[in-house]
């Protein structure tokens, strides 16, 4: 593998470091060199070495220039993908990703977290959540730098976690997601980032095949903890659901993070609509709208598809004209959403099955009872 034998660069060295962009370079120190990045000492922090990534290098010259040139096509190839995903060419940059992916997966670093971020961005820009989840959690365990590639993020104190506002851990049935429970037995991984991955595949199972989560997830993990709630609320059995709605809710009293309360209510509501009493449903249809009136500027993707889900359990409970007004919502507001050509198919049955009013005489309007009957 060209990494392995890249690998065997890493040693201390000592050169300058030219770096990619039209500002100067500080004077700095080069402390070691391999796929993983650059080190460098510079000069007016001594004391504190940074390791960057191979995209920001255009050159190391002196003692070691010679000992650059087997990590320089590696390092043009990872700058041509991140300067595209910058200028926002996301449908040319991520071929390029996907081969530098491969060559990265199991790798930590500056290098490694560009890569996976920057591909996680493209995924998340075209609402591939499903196939987003593997770049996430790859750049979770390279290092999870930067962040400002994917929109809002949170570790809510996680030492190893940082959470993504726009990949949460609820999903629909569909034929992409059924192309990420295809996979019969996902790669062990221990720790936050390990119980995170169980946690999003067996939620996604769960719309596929409906069988209960019966595992408990205990986690001292703050954000591990949310996702948790999020998926036993949805896919727990009801005693389950019930402590995981609970927890939810207290979160919810307190949070402040806009996306993060959008979180919760879309958890306590689709937990809900699983609930057979007709209030625990009409509570849910709330809870999802809400998600709607409150979150949908910060929130598109989770907004539409709480949308969806309110107008289907409105349809469910006999209120079709309840769900008409949303599916139109969802149609007018989220046209490019997944949920959309749902919501344009409802909204075309509704005309549909109008009937033709003009031809019909016209209703008595009764009126409003007197106080006392």
């Amino acid at each position: 593998m060209m990494l392995i034998a890249i690998a065997a660069i890493s040693v201390a060295v000592s050169g300058d470091v030219v770096l990619r962009g039209p500002a100067p370079t500080p004077d700095g120190r080069v402390v070691r060199l391999g796929p993983e990045g650059v080190t460098v000492a510079w000069a007016d922090t001594p004391g504190l070495p940074e390791q960057v990534s191979l995209d920001r290098v255009r050159a190391i010259t002196g003692q070691r220039a010679e000992a650059w040139q087997a990590l320089a096509p590696l390092a043009d190839r990872a700058w041509r993908a991140r300067s595209r995903v910058e200028r926002g060419d996301l449908i040319g940059a991520e071929p390029l990703l996907e081969s530098l992916a491969s060559e990265y997966e199991g790798q930590t670093g500056a290098t490694a977290s560009v890569i996976f971020e920057s591909l996680l961005r493209c995924r998340l820009a075209r609402q591939a959540h499903s196939s987003a989840v593997d770049p996430w959690l790859a750049w979770l365990l390279s290092g999870a730098r930067d962040g400002f590639l994917v929109g809002a993020t949170a570790t809510l104190g996680s030492r190893d976690v940082r959470l993504v506002a726009s990949l949460p851990p609820i999903w629909q049935e569909g034929p992409a997601l059924r192309s990420l429970t295809s996979v019969s037995d996902p790669e062990v991984q221990s720790g936050a980032v390990g119980l995170l991955r169980d946690l999003y595949f067996s939620a996604a199972r769960f719309e596929i095949d409906g069988v209960e989560i019966e595992a408990t997830y205990a986690t001292s993990d703050p954000a591990v903890a949310l996702v948790r709630d999020i998926v036993i609320a949805r896919a727990g059995a009801p005693r389950s659901r019930t402590v995981a709605r609970d927890a939810l809710r207290k979160r919810l009293a307190s949070e402040t993070i806009g996306w993060v309360q959008a979180w919760c209510r879309t958890g306590i509501g689709r937990s809900l609509i699983r609930e057979a009493d007709f209030e625990s449903k009409r509570r849910a249809i709330i809870e999802l709208v809400t998600v709607h009136v409150q979150h949908g500027a910060e929130s598109p993707y989770l907004a539409g598809l709480a949308l969806g889900d309110a107008a289907r359990e409105c349809e469910t409970i006999g209120d079709t004209a309840a769900a008409a007004v949303l599916w139109r919502e969802l149609s007018d507001r989220y046209p490019g959403h997944p949920s959309a050509t749902a919501a344009r198919r409802a909204v075309r049955a509704t005309k549909d099955a109008a009937p033709d009013r003009a031809a019909e005489p016209a209703s008595e309007t009764l009126p409003p009872l007197d106080e006392g009957g």
